[in-house]
């Protein structure tokens, strides 16, 4: 995961958000791009989420909404909570 194209991708918007004031300071960037990374593959992991018990857009819905209001300042809070309100429109 470490060297990958997508780890650099989530590594680099970490970055560019703790750049934007929209992710706290003191995030490591490079531990939580892993991790984010590995979540991301977990979720397609029957033995972890059978099928029959969950959607997948559900799971990567909620893990993905905890993965962000652990990372987020308070101005970054606010765009969660305007992103989550326009979904609801739709």
């Amino acid at each position: 995961f470490k060297d990958s194209f997508l780890n650099a991708i989530i590594k680099e918007n970490l970055d560019s958000g703790k750049r934007q004031g929209l992710y706290r300071e003191e995030v490591q960037s490079d531990i939580l791009a892993r991790f984010r990374l590995a979540s991301i593959f977990m979720v397609l992991n029957p033995e972890l989420y059978p099928a029959t018990k969950n959607s997948l857009p559900g799971i990567i819905t909620e893990i993905t909404d905890n993965f962000l209001y652990g990372l987020v300042t308070t101005k970054g809070l606010k765009l969660i909570e305007k992103y989550k309100q326009q979904r609801q429109k739709i």
